[in-house]
This record gives structure tokens, sequence and C-alpha cells, in this order.
């Protein structure tokens, strides 16, 4: 298939319907693209967090959309192959395919399968934007389980991404503290590229504390006290438990604290709620499609994460115009926290102590309307100024010119 424009190629394992800070990257990246002139292609396998059958290839909002399977097993002089070998055939297949098909000018791999594989399909000009560290993020202290499939999981992606790092053509992270983490497993000849995400700021934005009201009753919970916020996967990393704990120490019944987001650790997290009788105040939406509309409704975004190497959740919440509560980066916390903000964005924590954060939580809710606004206000400018999309996908295409 040929194509009048240039092409980038951006990649990863999941995409829509599956929703995250990663999967969302690839649609804003490849919108970005679009407004710069670029024909983007999106490539991620048909694997589906809700079970859905997804096609193997679709055409949305002008982005070329191309799953490979990970399912359909392959035969070898008519032996039948295991499924994860099968997959990763059909994944080089069709990196083989598009390459020859469309000569992209760039590709942006956010998954390390993906960049391994699209490398060894042929492909030149490949950046791994790396979203997280495997050795890091998922060790033992992060993760769910612990047990011998889930070791045996974990040895298998470092070692995929430890290749991943080696065969890429550049590295490009969001943090210092990912440099640091990228040369701890493989040491780079040449400095990794230190970029900074973008944030839709059209999506992601604030209204007025009357238009909060009328959306939350909208949204099922009419909420006259102030509303806390998390994001994310309930998850170890996101310490969310702590959170929960922390919420209880909020004296005033008619606050609220909102968990968007689904997860293994979630029956856990309810039962914490039931066991501190706060369960009519912690609120677990799940999964949703239109995270943006919780962002508006809230007042305050939780930081609760002790392993994050950015927080895209964080640039949605200050975009939202929501002030930042999150753990200061040191010691049990590795995240990037301090480097997307500061203190006059967010309220920083010493340590990751639900009573700690409680008090913060207790005395942002003492704040005079005045005071909030002026603080919200601060966060949305920063997002405005600090994080494009556009800009960053500038970045990524000038290293290859």
């Amino acid at each position: 298939m040929k194509c009048s424009k240039p092409t980038v190629i951006i990649t990863s394992n999941l995409f829509k319907p599956s929703i995250g800070g990663v999967e969302n990257s690839l649609h804003h990246l490849s919108i970005a693209y679009i407004e710069l002139g670029y024909q983007p292609i999106i490539v991620v396998s048909d694997l589906s967090t809700n079970d859905d059958v997804l096609p193997a290839y679709e055409l949305s909002e002008g982005i070329h959309i191309y799953r490979y399977s990970m399912s359909n097993i392959r035969k070898l002089f008519g032996i039948t192959l295991p499924t994860p070998i099968s997959g990763i055939l059909n994944a080089i297949s069709l990196y083989k395919k598009i390459n020859r098909e469309y000569q992209p000018k760039l590709l942006i791999a956010r998954y390390h399968f993906d960049q391994l594989f699209a490398k060894l399909a042929g492909i030149n000009n490949t950046i791994y934007l790396v979203p997280g560290v495997v050795k890091f993020q998922n060790s033992a202290k992060h993760i769910t389980k612990n047990d011998f499939k889930s070791r045996i999981q974990w040895l298998y992606h470092r070692s995929l991404q430890y290749w991943a790092f080696t065969f890429c053509d550049r590295i490009a992270v969001f943090s210092q503290n990912m440099i640091q983490q990228v040369n701890n497993i493989k040491k780079q000849t040449k400095i990794p590229l230190l970029t900074k995400p973008g944030v839709d700021m059209e999506r992601f934005f604030p209204i007025s504390g009357n238009e909060k009201l009328a959306l939350r009753k909208h949204l099922g919970y009419p909420c006259e006290g102030k509303v806390f916020l998390c994001v994310g996967r309930s998850v170890k990393a996101k310490g969310i438990d702590i959170a929960i704990d922390a919420f209880a120490q909020l004296k005033n019944t008619q606050h609220q604290l909102w968990i968007v987001g689904d997860g293994p650790l979630i029956n856990q997290y309810k039962d914490q709620a039931r066991a501190l009788g706060i369960t009519f105040q912690v609120v677990f939406f799940g999964v949703q499609s239109q995270p943006e509309e919780y962002y508006r409704a809230a007042d305050f975004f939780l930081m609760s994460s002790i392993y994050e190497p950015l927080g895209q959740t964080i640039l949605e919440g200050l975009s939202s115009g929501l002030p930042i509560l999150a753990f200061k980066p040191a010691g049990k916390i590795e995240t990037a926290t301090k480097e997307l903000v500061d203190d006059s964005q967010a309220i920083f924590i010493d340590e990751p102590c639900a009573q700690l954060l409680g008090k913060s939580m207790v005395d942002t809710c003492e704040w005079s309307e005045s005071e909030y606004q002026k603080k919200s206000n601060i966060c949305r400018e920063h997002a405005i100024k600090s994080f494009s999309w556009k800009s960053l996908a500038k970045t990524l295409m000038e290293e290859f010119k």
C-alpha cells in the first residue's frame, strides 16, 4: 500500500479498547503526527483486557491500525509451535509487511516486545520510548504475586527488554530516574534522550465549583464535600492501600475518595475500605472510557504511587486544574514526580505513610476557595506551558533528520 505522506509507526502491545497512559500516548502521538503532515500507523497485538475480538485492521480518525495475532498458531515442518513463539512470528511477519508497504521514516515503540521484533523484522530508525524498566517496575515489592510463574514471566520480560535496549537505534525516556535505570540494565554509549510527554488540554480541563457539583450528580455520586481522585491499576506499586488508609483519617463524612481503574487487588481494596468503615465514601469506578469526567469532578489528585517512571495521570490532573498530593521521591519512593511538578503545584509528603498523607488531605480540605482557585490556576498554567504532544512528536522525528 503506497502512501502519499511520510509514515510513522507507533507501536505497543495494547491499544483501544484497553485504557492506560501508554495506550493513550499512541493515540495522542498519532494525532500530533497527522497535524505535522505525517501518516501515523499504529501496530499492536490483538490482546484485549475485556476479551473483545479485535479486527486485524481498522482506520480510525485517519490512523491506520494493524494488529498481529497472539493466538493464531503456526506450524514449522508440520510441528505445531507454542503459542508464544507463534505470536512472535506473527508480529515479525506483520512488521515486515508494513515495512515493505509503507517504508516508514520512524518507528516509536512503547513496549519492549514490539521494539525488539520490529527491529528483527528489518525496520530502521527505531526509538524505544521507554514506559518503565521491568527490573524495577515488576520487582517483587511492586507486583501483586510473587510465585514461580510470576518470577518466570518477570525474567522473560526482563530479558526481552535487555535485548530491546541493545538493538534499538535510540532510547528516549521521560525522567532522569529512568536514565539511571536504563543504564543499570544496559549501559548506553549514547545518553538516552530526555524528553517530556504531552497531555490533551482540550480533553482535560478545569470547571467551576458549581459545574463540579452538577457533574458529580450526573456521574451518580452527588458529593458536596471534597473529592480526592486516584487513577490507575490496583497493584502494589500504585499505593492505593496507603491512600485508603490515609482517607480514613478524614472525619468529615461528606468527603469522598474516588478510585478509577481496575486490577488484581481491587477486591482487597474494597475489603480494606469496608474494614475501615468508609465503604460509602470510597467509590470504585473501575475502568472508564472517559476518565476526564472524573478528573473534572474531583478537587485533588492523589499520586500515591511508590514506583512510577513518569506519571501520565499527574499531567492529566494538572491539566484539569487539580492540585497534586504525592510522596516525595526518596528511599522507597521511586518516582519522577519532582521532575514534573514543584511545590507550587503539589503538596509533597515526606514518606509513604498513611498518617502523613492523611494529615495533608485534612489540611487541603481547610483551604479557602480563593486559596484553592489560585493553586488550581497554577496547575493548569503549568500543564499548558510544559507538556505538549506535538513538541514530543517533533523531538522524536528530529533524531533521524
